[in-house]
């Protein structure tokens, strides 16, 4: 969700990780699946994006 978002926008993975305050290497590690992100840390590319980040738990 977070490389999607960030190609809607044309951003290059360094214009995230400036935005988010953090390094290219963390957006790429994440984007890549080698790196599970904290809510915080998602929650702040969210932001960064303009995006609503929104998280549910539903019964089944």
């Amino acid at each position: 969700m977070i490389r999607r978002r960030r190609e809607e926008l044309n951003w290059s993975q360094s214009q995230l990780a400036e935005a988010a305050a953090t390094a290219q290497s963390v957006v790429s590690r994440i984007e890549s699946g080698r790196l599970n992100p904290t809510m915080d840390m998602v929650a702040r590319l969210a932001e960064a994006m303009d995006s609503e980040l929104r998280l549910t738990i539903e019964s089944r």
